[in-house]
Order: C-alpha cells, then sequence, then structure tokens
C-alpha cells in the first residue's frame, strides 16, 4: 500500500528496467530512464513524440501505470508494465486497437475528476475538501490516509490525554464497516455498474468480489478484509500462510462451514482461484470465495 503510487526516481520498475519497449500496430513505444528522469516516448516511424512520466501507480508485482504530463494535460499511458511478463503491454481499459494519430498513442486525457479519484486512493492528502491538493499529497499510502489527519491526534495526546485519541481506529470498525472502508478504493457493486465493469474485469474489484461469496457476512468479523491482509504490512504471497484463517470457521464443527474434503493446505490455491484477464498480461487473485470448478465459467 505504502508503495501504491511513486515518483519515477523512487519507482524501482524503472529503476531495474531503464529501457522498456513495445509494439502496437505502427507504433511504437519506449520509456527511458536516466539520472535526470523517466520518459515515454511513442513513433510511427516518421515523427516521434514524447512526455515525462510524473507518477507512476502501482507498485509493479502485478503492473504499474504512468500518468505523463503532456503538454498541460494529464494522461494515462497507453501502455502500462506488466510484473509477470516484465514487460510493457496496453493498459487495462484502453483499446487494443491502434490508435488513429501519434498524440492518441500516447495516452488517454485524465479529467480533474478521473485524476482526483486516482490520486485518492493512490496517494495520501492527495484531496482536501473534495479538490486536487498536489502540492500537499505524498505518494502512496501514508498513516493519514486510513487514520485521518494526525493534526488533532497529536494536540489531544500531548498532554496527556489517552481517552479522546482524536484519530480514526479502523482496527475497532464492525466487519461491514471495514469491508466498506477497504472497499471505498477496492471497490463496491455500485463501482462495478458505474464503470460498466464486463466479466473478468471484476476480478480486480476485491471488496465487490469479497461480498459475493456465500460465507461472507458482514456481521462476522472473521472474515474482513484484514482477517488475511495487515494493511502495515507487505503482502503475504505463500499461500499456505493463509489457512489458519480459513480454518477459523472451517473446523469440523460447524455443518455450514464443513471441512474440505480434498485437503486442509492451500485453500486459496483452489478456493480464490488466480484469474487472468484477457486485456492484461496479469492474474489477479478471485476474492469471491466459492468451490471454483475448472469447467465452470467465470461467475460475474
Amino acid at each position: 500500500m505504502g508503495r501504491a503510487l511513486a515518483l519515477p526516481q523512487d519507482a524501482d520498475v524503472l529503476r531495474v528496467h531503464p529501457q522498456l519497449s513495445f509494439q502496437n500496430g505502427r507504433y511504437t513505444y519506449s520509456i527511458f530512464t536516466t539520472a535526470k528522469g523517466s520518459d515515454c516516448f511513442v513513433t510511427d516511424g516518421k515523427r516521434t513524440i514524447s512526455a515525462p512520466i510524473v507518477w507512476a501507480v502501482g507498485y509493479g508485482n502485478a503492473g504499474q501505470t504512468y500518468i505523463l504530463l503532456f503538454g498541460r494535460h494529464y494522461l494515462e499511458s497507453q501502455v502500462s508494465y506488466y510484473g509477470e511478463a516484465q514487460a510493457l503491454g496496453i493498459t487495462v481499459g484502453h483499446t487494443r486497437k491502434p490508435p488513429r494519430h501519434l498524440e492518441e498513442a500516447m495516452g488517454s486525457p485524465l479529467s480533474e475528476s478521473t485524476l482526483r479519484l486516482c490520486l485518492d486512493c493512490h496517494a495520501t492528502s492527495a484531496v482536501r475538501e473534495g479538490r486536487l491538493a498536489l502540492d500537499q499529497m505524498s505518494p502512496g499510502i501514508g498513516c493519514e490516509r486510513c487514520h485521518g489527519p494526525g493534526g488533532a491526534h497529536i494536540a489531544a495526546v500531548a498532554p496527556g490525554h489517552l481517552t479522546k485519541l482524536q484519530i480514526i481506529n479502523p482496527g475497532k470498525f464492525s466487519a461491514a464497516k471495514i469491508t466498506d472502508f477497504c472497499a471505498s478504493c477496492h471497490r463496491t457493486k455500485q463501482d462495478v455498474a458505474q464503470f460498466s465493469v464486463p466479466g473478468v474485469g471484476t476480478v480486480r474489484f476485491e471488496a465487490y468480489r469479497l461480498g459475493r461469496s456465500r460465507c461472507y457476512n458482514p456481521d462476522d468479523s472473521r472474515i474482513t478484509c484484514t482477517t488475511c491482509h495487515d494493511p502495515h504490512r507487505p503482502r503475504d504471497r505463500a499461500s499456505r500462510s493463509y489457512d489458519a484463517r480459513c480454518l477459523a470457521c472451517h473446523d469440523g464443527r460447524s455443518k455450514r462451514a464443513h471441512t474440505c474434503s480434498v485437503g486442509t493446505q492451500e485453500c486459496v490455491t483452489c478456493h480464490m482461484p488466480k484469474v487472468r484477464i484477457p486485456q492484461a498480461d496479469a492474474s489477479f487473485t478471485d476474492h469471491w470465495i466459492r468451490i471454483a470448478r475448472p469447467d465452470q465459467p467465470y461467475p460475474d
């Protein structure tokens, strides 16, 4: 979470891969990183245009998209880096059809409202009173993004008043509230409808998918986002590390939460399978917990 957004000089992907290229029809894309910064170039063989990378969005394990400054306008880059392929590909949500002209090939313009939505979930203090506050923004998810402004908290505890801490503590939220809290960025059913996300594209909307699970109960604190994910630590990528959470319910003592007849290790590999998005070189864990059979279509 802390690396959800980075300046180009702080982006590990760009540092490790100082030269990246991709071909889409007659357009060739290149991203070059030097000590002076990172720039995105696109050429049609006759003319070349470029734009500096202002922010790298996403840590890079799944992928990383770039916000460019093209003239006076912010663009979402037409190409993104994908961790599985360790290469550039078309950004999710962008058409794979070759762009009509060079300027269109560089990326999609970002309106202020869209940029506000992006940065509000990938940075800290990017939005103040409903407006972009780029001069106050800190890249990535810092303490105040989830716990709120810390000034009142410091003022409250300085004299030793420890009963009214004046800080948001999501750890004390109910199961329903913590899921809704995370869903403000990790997406809800309403977001799926608003953004018209089709089919397997919804796999990136973790909170929405979790809510579709038969075992999800908004009144049961044993299954929330923070049951498996500690927001203060890097995500554990070992499948077995989640077994204890599953077995806390599926321990054989409840008829509704019986034990699995196949095995009791690496539960998520079968019940939360990886799903590949066709338009991206990336796979995502499906948070719709279920008995997932290979011959069944993706449930939407």
